[in-house]
């Protein structure tokens, strides 16, 4: 189901409360499936909150401007290089911020089709995502809720793109539908799981503390995430999660095989690169202060470590 609009937010409550059980869709159309339908959102939108809200598994990404959507008692802000997940079963909240014109782009997995992907990639891993059919239970809400939008995931996600643009209700195809989001849930859900082995990763007898161990360094991953451009330490990571500094900065290197540091610098050095190529028009000081650098020269000195070549060099040799 393809969507340019967010529908009414009471009939919507009521579907989801029911799991869709009168089997109608928003025109009041049978859908081809019980439960959630799957539904691409393509809209934009002005000042808007949509709270309380079951939904399935989702993701909401933005276009342009930006959002907060909040799951499971956790706020995320959602900028543009971000998208984020919401589990199945889980109650959303989805907030667009006053005098902002925010282009969003959500989409929600069906029930039907979110149970095929599942199963088949959790019998892959030999884990049980949420509601999979075998193995060790695995929940996605240890996992971090904002993911970059990278090359792989884009690429995917254009496929989705080019489909809405070309959609006309007369002409809409199911089973292309059910192949691209197949294929964008397929590697979500791969991704998820190859986070979650580095779980055992962790130095610590018991596996209780282990899952909660990693539940933090997700909490302390999207706290990365949110603050991409701000200067974040040590001693803020720590109080943010409740954890010593050393005890965070070993549980953290043991599972993503870095600091938390050199984590955001990752992140910071990405997005230079991606304003460095896909932004032509932008100048390098413009470019710095997108980053939050304090001036030029810092940013030079910066992506020239990591890079061991300059801004001008990497924009002039790609």
């Amino acid at each position: 189901m393809y969507l340019t609009q967010f529908p009414d937010i009471h009939w919507l409550r009521k579907q989801a409360r029911s799991n869709f059980k009168d089997g109608k869709d928003v025109k009041g159309k049978p859908l081809p499936h019980k439960g959630w339908p799957s539904v691409i959102l393509h809209t934009r939108t002005g000042p808007m909150e949509r709270d309380n809200i079951l939904g399935p598994f989702s993701i909401f990404l933005n276009l342009t401007g930006s959002s907060v959507v909040r799951t499971n008692r956790r706020t995320h802000r959602l900028e543009t290089d971000f998208y984020c997940l919401s589990n199945k079963g889980q109650v959303y909240d989805l907030h667009f911020p006053e005098n902002k014109l925010t282009e969003t782009f959500n989409i929600h997995f069906g029930d039907e089709l979110y149970k095929e992907v599942v199963s088949i990639t959790s019998q892959k891993h030999r884990l049980l995502l949420d509601h999979g059919d075998a193995y060790n239970p695995v929940s996605l809400e240890l996992l971090p809720k904002l993911h970059w939008r990278d090359p792989a995931f884009s690429q995917k996600m254009s496929q989705i793109f080019a489909f809405s643009k070309l959609t006309h209700p007369s002409d809409y195809s199911e089973d292309r539908e059910y192949e691209i989001l197949s294929d964008l849930l397929q590697h979500v859900v791969g991704s998820s799981v190859e986070k979650y082995t580095k779980l055992e990763h962790i130095s610590a007898l018991k596996r209780t503390t282990r899952v909660e161990l990693f539940r933090r360094i997700s909490q302390v991953i999207d706290y990365l995430h949110e603050n991409t451009f701000n200067a974040v330490s040590l001693d803020e990571l720590s109080k943010n999660v409740g954890l010593s500094k050393f005890h965070l900065l070993r549980s953290f290197k043991e599972v993503m095989g870095c600091t938390p540091q050199q984590y955001a610098a990752k992140l910071r050095l990405y997005k230079a690169e991606q304003l460095l190529l896909n932004h032509q028009a932008l100048r390098l000081e413009e470019i710095s202060d997108i980053l939050c650098f304090s001036e030029l020269p810092a940013f030079s000195r910066f992506f020239k470590k990591h890079t061991k070549i300059s801004p001008k060099a990497f924009r002039e040799n790609n």
